[in-house]
């Protein structure tokens, strides 16, 4: 600072002012910048040619924007800041020139500034070193105390860090840093993570070096708090990322002290074992006895007796310093400084307890800290944490590698090629990596063939080694033929798909980078894969391979030869090719001919066939021979007898693979846009494929019938359907019964049903004119499926969750044939008067209506509504509203759990007597089964409110469902409805009462939870999901919610806990104000398009600061109120919301920060709109709180 204000102020220049007269120049300036003095007095007491050289020396100069302002403006607001710091040390107090400004937010760097000059002057009687720090600490915690914001208390680390030699004040600073236990050293540690970071994220090594000097002399400086872990750990990644040789001081340091505590811990565990030795010596032998045979009989327990794996490992205790996540991840990040004596205290855990060792190859950089230690270690303690000896695919979810753990990676993605410390081995040492890739992959895939094979025996049975011959594939691919064991999901393994190992995915992806770069430094494509089938016995690796060279095919030269000669691998990758369409597959961002991932064997031929030379062509036609060849010989050998038909059959694909590599089946022609070369194959090969195909053309037409008639429409891209479409479809429908792709005969009807319900509804509710023939098959196709034609789904229960279903869709459907307006078509149908099919289609519901799926009776449910809303039929003839409220009797009447029964270990389900409303009231609460509920409670909504025949009973017995319902919640300790599905179904039903008027239903609800916070929240959360379902639930809820609010608090003031037992992401509180529904939240959502965004934060400003005061602090309250407010504009969330999320941050920043999903982004998003509503000092606040809190993210914007 005394340079520059030296150089740029004090300059030697009589022409353009003496230097005291330009000193006081800027003074004055600055003091009015703080808004001392009045500008005229101040600018006309200055010598005017100082003022003139500071303007000519480009320090000064006119306000561009007001050339009527009274005197200069600093050039630079780094001028300014040097200015105002310089009037700030005048004042003989770091703070009293601030205080006398009002403490203005923008002066913090000038602040700053300052307080790096007070630091840094020599130790002297007039500026002692001892207590200088901590007197200027005081003094700006004092402004903390005043009010003006915690981010003033930062002010003097962030000097103290910043200073060109900052050790003597930091050293004797350091007894009372340390002694302040929520601030001090802590504080210092935030600021270097949030403020002395380089370009590249990591800490700036000698910003961070004098704090790890000083923490460094303590014995073990790990153990003081996660504060002191993360900086040692941002240290030495900075140190790894600098490569910084063996011998770094500190980093020698560090490493004595692990060295020791490990060596300390040694000695506690002898003394340990020693003191037990001797106490168990003094037991008497039958006790020793008696404690041997119990643990027998524990590993028995486990193990079973015929059940007896290899020996494991005997492996020798040690102790839990050692074992300490913490401790081995430091060692690890020693690099070069790890030394023999660190080596081998990881040695000891790699070889005695290897599960503990993880830390040292999954965090982060360990990986590239030991590749720069010793070549070979890192691949022998890969080995030794990944590669799970004990594991051998015989127990449950085994599959004999340890999965990833990384702390900083978090868990997604699951497998990726930055994950482990592969990369950095493959770089260093790649053919020890490769090798213990490969023993990891052989290990991997022998597991998961003993698992596969297990899956088909009783647990616990002893699986040889010739039952996993299955799982082995004959390839002749190294030169040699060898057994590699796998099967189509190892063969994924390097795409990152497939079932197995993520850590063994990772290896590959990382492998194939690697590849790429030995590749494109020039060593030979055959060297890299003799090395990567060295010891190879798995397909992972084959997999990889192949990949490889075909992404490479330009240098393979003849090295896929041997590849397209085994059918299995075209088999592999096809399936590949297929599985990977559904966008399922790693990134493959950064490798070389990355698109030639969508290539099977057969575009890889075309591209060696069309590139081939005439000795190279004959080559690859013989190749194409072999590869039907091979083929006869495994088709002779799985049939075991000459069966010429059928092997010419299952030859038929191959030989049409086969003719791609034949250039005589290559022909050319023009076509728009280019010239299209294609391979045909014989025409007798045609000819089989063709007959094949049939099949898979079925197949497609199903598959398509789904996506046109049940998946769009859900996804909301449903399209409309002309009548020609539907009988069209119908016709298809028709066929696919009678001929099913579908082998399942409960899935055979799935399709048919969609097609025939959407043409039901498509005649009956839409007036669409469809031929007698095409609708009497589709009420035929409904009318079967309700009566039981189709099989149920294997492992149906009443939980069952498969919307799709024929019988799910036919209950849907079926009520449509009840309605008066469908009179003409029941009379088309049944050849009479229609009764017959009215009778049916009732009948089928009914049966439908006592489903063992909870889920077929809420379709049901549904089905009714348009029931419900067609009026009664004039005269005494029976009405269409008696049958559905039936209907809707028989769906919850075994609602009703009974005594225990010993046979099926299950309570046995009792119907309810008529009249159903009576026998329910008398039913104790855990004994009624709330799911079967449900329907019943859906159904009746609508036609409680209908104004029809049925609408008393149903009224009445929707009460006594409601009722039952909360009684069975609010009785069972454990939360049964914790995705909401049966609150948003109860919630629906009371909107919908609440529509017409009738409040109290509702309120009746809400005080029946008043003591139960969970189920309060629940319901809040599904009145608000219902209401965002329809536009008159919508208005329903928009109308009454300020009032439910003032309930729900009222609760709490009378003495109840509606908001008892609050976390930091879930409560009842903070679920008073209305957000969107995840999309997750809920089984059976009824959104028709996008969800109504039915609340009004600028309608409800009273209510919101009626909740305010309860919502303080409250993280899940800050989230939801951010929710609340985002459907507004900008400048309407900075006008109206920031005050109200100020209001709850600043109540307890430290316990909000970090801790929401919304707060941060949000506070970065509204950063113009504020800005624009002036309210930037409001936001700065926010902000600034939350960064000395520990928000990282917002330092960039606390400056």
């Amino acid at each position: 600072m005394q340079q520059v204000w030296s150089g740029l102020v004090l300059r030697q220049r009589p022409e353009r002012g003496t230097p005291d007269a330009r000193n006081i120049a800027l003074l004055r300036l600055a003091a009015l910048e703080l808004g001392q003095g009045d500008a005229l007095e101040v600018v006309g007491a200055i010598d005017a040619t100082a003022l003139a050289g500071l303007r000519q020396d480009g320090v000064l100069r006119t306000d561009p924007d007001d050339p009527f302002a009274i005197g200069p403006q600093f050039a630079h607001d780094e001028v300014r800041r040097y200015a105002i710091a310089r009037l700030f040390l005048l004042a003989g107090h770091p703070t009293a020139k601030l205080v006398e400004a009002g403490v203005p937010r923008w002066a913090l760097g000038a602040a700053r500034l300052a307080c790096q000059a007070l630091l840094a002057v020599p130790d002297t009687p007039k500026a002692p070193l001892r207590g200088r720090f901590a007197r200027l600490q005081q003094a700006f915690d004092d402004l903390v105390t005043a009010g003006h914001g915690d981010r003033w208390g930062d002010v003097p680390g962030e000097a103290l860090l910043t200073l060109g030699a900052p050790d003597p004040v930091l050293r004797e600073a350091w007894p009372t840093l340390r002694a302040e236990p929520g601030t001090g050293v802590r504080r210092l540690i935030r600021l270097v993570h949030q403020r002395l970071h380089n370009e590249a994220g990591l800490v700036r090594i000698t910003a961070a070096e004098p704090l790890i000097a000083l923490l460094l002399d303590d014995d073990e400086p790990w153990r003081q708090g996660k504060h002191v872990q993360g900086i040692l750990r941002d240290w030495l990644h900075a140190v790894i990322i600098a490569d910084t040789p063996a011998g770094y001081p500190l980093r020698v340091r560090l490493h004595d002290h692990l060295v020791a505590a490990c060596a300390t811990a040694d000695h506690r565990l002898s003394e340990e074992r020693a003191a037990a030795a001797a106490a168990r010596a003094a037991l008497p032998a039958e006790e020793v006895k008696a404690e041997r045979q119990f643990l027998e009989k524990q590993r028995l327990l486990f193990t079973g007796p015929d059940q007896r794996r290899a020996r494991r490992r005997r492996r020798l205790e040690l102790p839990r310093e050692i074992t300490d996540e913490l401790t081995v991840e430091l060692l690890a990040l020693l690099g070069p400084d790890l030394g023999e004596d660190g080596e081998a205290v990881l040695r000891r855990a790699a070889r005695d307890a290897p599960a503990w060792v993880g830390p040292a190859v999954e965090e982060v950089l360990t990986g590239r800290a030991l590749a720069m230690y010793r070549r070979g270690f890192l691949a022998e303690l890969t080995e030794a944490y990944y590669l799970n000896e004990d594991q051998d695919g015989a127990g449950f979810h085994e599959d004999g590698i340890r999965r990833h753990g990384a702390r900083g990676l978090g868990v997604t993605p699951l497998a990726a090629w930055y994950r482990g410390p592969f990369m950095p081995l493959f770089q260093s040492d790649f053919r020890n990596g490769v090798s213990v890739l490969n023993r990891m992959l052989n290990h991997a895939a022998l597991a998961r063939a003993r698992t596969l094979t297990g899956h088909h025996r009783p647990y616990g049975a002893r699986i040889e080694d010739h039952d996993l011959d299955a799982y082995r594939t004959e390839l002749d691919v190294a030169g040699a033929r060898r057994t590699y064991v796998g099967d189509e999901h190892v063969w994924l393994w390097y795409r990152g798909t497939g079932v197995g190992p993520y850590p063994c995915m990772s290896a590959l992806q990382a492998l194939e980078r690697v590849c790429d770069q030995l590749v494109e430094a020039d060593i030979p494509l055959d060297t890299l894969v003799a090395t990567l089938l060295e010891d190879c016995e798995n397909l992972a690796m084959v997999g990889l391979v192949v990949g490889l060279l075909v992404r490479h095919l330009e240098h393979a030269d003849r090295l896929l030869d041997r590849y397209l000669t085994e059918p299995v691998i075209w088999h592999l990758e096809f399936a590949r090719v297929v599985q990977e369409a559904s966008g399922l597959r790693a990134a493959a961002d950064g490798l070389a001919a990355s698109e030639r991932r969508r290539w099977s064997l057969r575009e890889a031929a075309m591209m060696m066939v069309l590139r081939a030379d005439d000795q190279r062509t004959d080559e690859l036609r013989l190749i194409g021979q072999q590869l039907v060849a091979t083929a006869r010989r495994l088709a002779e050998e799985e049939l075991g007898v000459l069966d010429e038909p059928t092997v010419q059959e299952q030859l038929a694909a191959v030989r049409a693979w086969a003719s791609s590599l034949d250039r005589s089946t290559y022909q050319a022609q023009q076509v728009e846009g280019g010239l299209e070369i294609k391979s045909s194959p014989p025409s007798d090969v045609v000819e089989a494929l063709q007959a094949r195909n049939v099949e898979t053309a079925r197949a497609q037409e199903a598959i398509g019938l789904s996506v046109r008639y049940y998946i769009d429409p859900q996804n909301g891209k449903e399209k409309p359907i002309s009548a020609d479409d539907l009988v069209s479809d119908l016709a298809s429908a028709r066929e696919l019964l009678a001929n099913p792709p579908d082998p399942d005969p409960a899935s055979q009807w799935d399709e048919p049903a969609a097609v025939a319900a959407t043409a039901l509804t498509a005649n009956i509710v839409d007036g669409v004119d469809l031929p007698v023939d095409a609708l009497r098959f589709a009420v035929d196709t409904l009318l079967r499926i309700g009566e039981g034609a189709v099989s149920p789904h294997r492992f149906e229960s009443a939980d069952s969750y498969f919307e799709q279903g024929a019988d799910r869709i036919s209950a849907g459907a079926l009520p449509l044939l009840l309605l008066p307006v469908a009179a003409k078509l029941r009379a088309q149908i049944d050849g009479t008067d229609g009764s017959t099919t009215y009778r049916q289609a009732a009948a089928a519901a009914g049966k439908l209506a006592r489903s063992l799926p909870n889920e077929v009776r809420v379709h049901l449910a549904r089905g009714l509504d348009p029931v419900w809303q067609a009026a009664c039929p004039a005269g005494n003839s029976a009405c269409h509203h008696e049958t559905a409220f039936q209907l809707t009797v028989e769906t919850m009447r075994d609602c009703i759990l009974g005594d225990w029964d010993p046979q099926t270990s299950l309570r046995m389900v009792v119907a309810l007597d008529g009249p159903v409303e009576h026998s329910l009231a008398e039913a104790a609460a855990h004994s009624i089964y709330v799911d079967r509920l449900d329907s019943a409670i859906r159904a009746l909504g609508p036609a409680a409110t209908a104004s029809i025949c049925v609408s008393a009973p149903a009224r009445e017995l929707l009460a006594a469902l409601l009722a039952a319902h909360r009684r069975s919640l609010v009785a069972d300790e454990h939360d049964m409805d914790s995705r909401g599905t049966h609150a948003l179904i109860a919630a629906r039903a009371l909107l919908v009462v609440a529509g017409t008027g009738d409040d109290a239903p509702v309120f009746q609800h809400l005080d029946a939870y008043a003591d139960d916070a969970t189920r309060l929240e629940s319901f809040l959360c599904a009145l608000s999901s219902a209401a965002e379902e329809s536009a008159d639930r919508a208005a329903t809820a928009r109308r009454m919610w300020p009032t439910l609010v003032t309930h729900v608090i009222a609760l709490q003031a009378s003495g109840h806990t509606p908001f008892a037992g609050r976390s930091d992401y879930h409560s009842a509180l903070a679920s008073l104000l209305p957000n969107h529904a995840p999309e997750t939240a809920y089984l059976y959502r009824e959104v028709q398009g996008k969800p109504i965004v039915w609340w009004d934060p600028l309608a409800w400003q009273d209510t919101v600061a009626h909740w305010l005061p309860l919502a303080q602090g409250h993280v899940a309250c800050v989230d939801q109120l951010i929710a609340f407010i985002k459907p507004l504009p900008a400048d309407e969330q900075a006008r109206v919301g920031l005050p109200w999320v100020a209001n709850l941050v600043l109540a307890d920043p430290s316990h909000i920060a970090n801790r929401t999903y919304l707060l941060t982004s949000w506070l970065i998003e509204l950063r113009r709109a504020v800005a624009d509503a002036g309210l930037t000092d409001d936001w700065q606040r926010v902000v600034d709180a939350l960064v000395v809190a520990g928000v990282s993210r917002l330092a960039p914007y606390s400056e």
